[in-house]
């Protein structure tokens, strides 16, 4: 589920955006000498209207600089009507995006998706619709049955292939829960002191938390947080397309394995910290401390908010006049393990969301009636203000800072700067590493499963790529069949692998292949539903 904060990975949209600028209706027009600043103003939250060229000031790299345009954009989503389509000549295409950060395409989140199709597009619209690390593109919407259908399929899939993502995610979780409690329990009340083991129950503990911690991190890192600079250089692509431009954002709240402290585990934990603290040895004492400390940093680890660059992303969808409008959709998962607890992860995620969308003029519903959430957010008029100035030949923009003669009002643009917001953990190949690892061709065919894999880092000097293949098999049922994994190193770009299940009975299965570049850390995931007769 590449979903990169939950929005999207917006680098995506390059090759779309091209195909649209191709558009010769759209190309045409004149070449813009001086430079567009969109801003919006709000005061207690709400945004301000009618304001004037006057009650702007504007400074470019410090020095104040003349406005030299001035304009106001008010926008709004309105239900088309069927009378429209005899006139839609008389209307400019819109380019819309639909954001998909969802595991479940239920029906609820289907009849959001035929809202937009049926009532908000025009035929002459674009459509961009993208769910993880994959999109389709539509120059337009006329034929609405086709995309429709297109589009259901597409979701559905991808959607199956998340959700398969995140279960693995879990069981990586509980596993660790259930070895370390096993471990656990057969020492704990038999072993006290260092010098009867208790080194090897810290080295447990301590193993287990460390695994959770490098897990959720890594969770969070690959779907929840958003690659910034990627959004940095769509900004650059979108800002010279001049039509509107929509985003409507599902987001489905997801959820995450929480150590559970009223669990046997935790408790055994704690009672072991109890003893430890209680204890006049002065390495037990050490022992306690360093526990206690490592359930801190899983408590803060947990917490989202803390590395969500909120103001640098929406100064990206400010700076291309983008309305951005999110639909929080509730979730719920079964958890597997009394030892562990699903905690919901939305509320710090939410906050930032909202204010995102606020800030760009947008409207956050938090609901699982998608078809009222639309009704909600087609009413929204978006204002907004774009500022202009002539810059001197060769000068360079560094920094943006527009003041208002009411200082109770609050701006919301982009200065042009950039913070640095990089995984420090992170390791060259890492950074190098632009996309993740892809699957293809994945299928099975006489009781064979085959597929290829590329988009893993080849060492530099050494020309080999080194890859760990992981294959589950559950039946309907759910109960795993089959579960290996195998790490191989390859001179090729793209590798193949078959693998025989000849003693596989008749019934259905689901089969999930996962392959872990082993240079960066980087996954890939892929999900195939098979019948065996």
């Amino acid at each position: 589920m590449k979903i990169r904060i939950l929005f999207f990975m917006i680098v995506l949209l390059f090759f779309s955006i091209s195909m649209f600028n191709q558009d010769k209706e759209i190309k045409e027009g004149v070449i813009v000498t001086n430079i567009e600043i969109p801003v919006r103003v709000f005061l207690k939250g709400e945004v301000v209207d009618n304001m004037k060229k006057s009650d702007f000031t504007l400074f470019i790299n410090g020095k104040k600089r003349d406005i030299a345009g001035f304009t106001t954009t008010r926008k709004r989503l309105e239900e088309q009507e069927f009378e429209l389509e005899e006139k839609m000549d008389e209307y400019p295409p819109r380019y819309f995006i639909i954001a998909m950060s969802i595991t479940n395409y239920s029906p609820e989140i289907r009849k959001g998706v035929d809202y937009i199709l049926d009532k908000v597009l025009r035929d002459n619209d674009i459509l961009l619709v993208f769910i993880n690390n994959t999109s389709r593109f539509f120059k337009n919407v006329k034929d609405r049955e086709s995309i429709r259908s297109e589009v259901s399929k597409y979701i559905e899939k991808e959607s199956i292939k998340a959700h398969g993502n995140m279960v693995l995610y879990f069981k990586k979780i509980e596993r660790e829960s259930y070895f370390a409690k096993f471990k656990l329990t057969l020492r704990v009340g038999r072993v006290t002191g260092p010098g009867g083991g208790g080194e090897k129950i810290i080295r447990f503990i301590n193993d287990f938390m460390k695994n959770y911690i490098i897990i959720w991190k890594d969770y969070k890192r690959r779907y929840l947080m958003p690659d910034v600079e990627s959004y940095y250089k769509f900004s650059e692509h979108l800002k010279d397309i001049k039509v509107e431009k929509w985003v409507i954002s599902f987001f489905q709240v997801e959820m995450f394995p929480k150590i559970v402290f009223s669990g046997d585990m935790s408790r055994i934990i704690r009672t072991l910290i109890y003893e430890w603290q209680a204890s006049k040895d002065n390495e037990e004492n050490i022992f306690a401390r360093i526990i206690s400390r490592q359930l801190t940093e899983v408590q803060k680890a947990m917490n989202v908010a803390d590395e969500f660059p909120t103001e640098q992303v929406t100064k990206i969808f400010t700076k291309v006049g983008a309305t951005f409008h999110s639909i929080f959709i509730p979730s719920t998962l079964a958890t597997f393990s009394k030892d562990m607890r699903y905690r919901q992860i939305s509320s710090d995620l939410e906050n930032n969301l909202r204010s995102l969308t606020k800030k760009t003029g947008g409207e956050l519903v938090s609901s699982k009636d998608l078809e009222k959430a639309m009704d909600r957010i087609i009413k929204k008029q978006d204002i907004f203000y774009v500022l202009t100035y002539a810059p001197a030949e060769g000068e360079k923009l560094e920094h943006v800072k527009i003041k208002v003669n009411n200082k109770k009002y609050k701006l919301s643009y982009d200065d042009n700067t950039r913070l640095a917001f990089s995984n420090a953990e992170s390791s060259p190949d890492q950074l190098a590493a632009k996309t993740d690892v892809v699957i293809s061709d994945l299928k099975f065919e006489k009781k064979k499963l085959s597929f290829s894999m590329t988009g893993y880092v080849m060492k530099k000097g050494e020309g080999t790529g080194a890859i760990n293949v992981r294959v589950k098999v559950n039946d309907k049922s759910g109960k795993n069949l089959f579960d290996k994994n195998k790490t191989l190193k390859t001179t090729k770009i793209k590798a193949n692998l078959s693998l025989n299940f000849q003693w596989i009975e008749k019934g259905k299965y689901d089969v999930v292949v996962e392959v872990r570049d082993l240079y960066t850390g980087k996954t890939g995931t892929d999900i195939i539903k098979i019948k065996v007769k």
